[in-house]
């Protein structure tokens, strides 16, 4: 039953598989942060600037 509704849901977004396959890929670390797509913590200090300057 879930597997025919997934693919009813992918059928009626005009999705195939693969690309199914790919946006997973990429969206799953925006909605679940991975550190591997994260900036090193200098970087990130040095972009934000000191707490202070708020």
């Amino acid at each position: 039953m879930t597997w025919t509704r997934s693919q009813v849901s992918l059928y009626q977004n005009g999705v195939n598989l693969k690309e199914a396959f790919t946006y997973q890929k990429y969206i799953t670390p925006l909605l679940y942060p991975d550190r591997a797509w994260r900036l090193p913590p200098k970087t990130l200090a040095k972009i934000l600037g000191k707490q202070s300057d708020l």
